[in-house]
């Protein structure tokens, strides 16, 4: 599904890939992500490294451009023109060296290093406006009620579940290290909406009797937060 949506309409939008190498309790990764002007970004491959560096292999130029390559050369195939635009990449030598052996391959692709990086410091700045911190600052009480208070989130959950075809789609930890991830998740409470309006005007959530320590009814009944945070979302869309 998301290697057909990349795919679509290629020869006239291009299509960029993204690569970053990450490590997870103790455990190195490297992600292969593409994405289109048109369409939404798609990880494309998680890699464990584990394997590869325990037979004394590194994570090396050659072999993160060989993690890549063959994503861009299925997502590229049979397309009668040059379609890979951009490469993003963070900082490090290894990955500068890697996206100069893919531009070998694909000698009309460009390698972007620390796009990313440049990307989370827009996003830090713009969180420093008042009313956007304001936002934030909301969307952080409302993710610790729902998320670390039990009947809180035992309420949500259930509501969550019925506007979400039975899955039970939460908010989103964000970090302030990681500004971006406020943005993702006031995203996140637009799209659970009717489950917060539905939550709030519960008898279950009445009954909790929460009195001043509700600090979500405030803000899913305000229609002024709702507007804001809509407005925001689209103009960093």
């Amino acid at each position: 599904k998301g290697l057909g949506s990349l795919q679509k309409d290629v020869e006239i939008y291009g299509v960029s890939f993204m690569g970053d190498g990450m490590t997870y309790q103790s455990v190195p990764y490297i992600n292969a992500l593409g994405m289109g002007f048109h369409n939404q970004c798609q990880l494309l491959e998680i890699t464990d490294c584990t394997g590869h560096m325990a037979e004394g292999g590194k994570k090396d130029a050659v072999f993160i451009a060989e993690q890549m390559l063959p994503h861009i050369a299925v997502v590229t195939n049979g397309a009668a023109i040059p379609v890979t635009d951009l490469i993003y990449f963070d900082g490090a030598s290894n990955v500068q060296a890697a996206g100069e052996l893919i531009e070998l391959t694909y000698p009309g692709a460009t390698t972007l290093h620390a796009a990313e990086h440049v990307i989370a410091l827009f996003f830090s700045d713009v969180a420093d406006i008042d009313e956007i911190d304001s936002l934030i600052h909301d969307y952080k009480e409302m993710y610790e009620m729902l998320t670390h208070r039990h009947g809180a989130h035992a309420v949500f959950a259930v509501h969550a579940k019925n506007f979400n075809g039975g899955r039970d789609l939460g908010l989103l930890r964000a970090a302030d290290s990681r500004m971006a991830g406020h943005f993702y998740g006031l995203h996140r409470s637009l799209r659970q909406k009717p489950a917060l309006k539905a939550t709030v005007s519960s008898v279950q959530w009445k009954g909790l009797k929460l009195g001043a320590k509700d600090k979500v009814t405030p803000i899913v009944e305000s229609d002024d937060w709702w507007e804001k945070t809509y407005m925001i979302m689209r103009a960093v869309n």
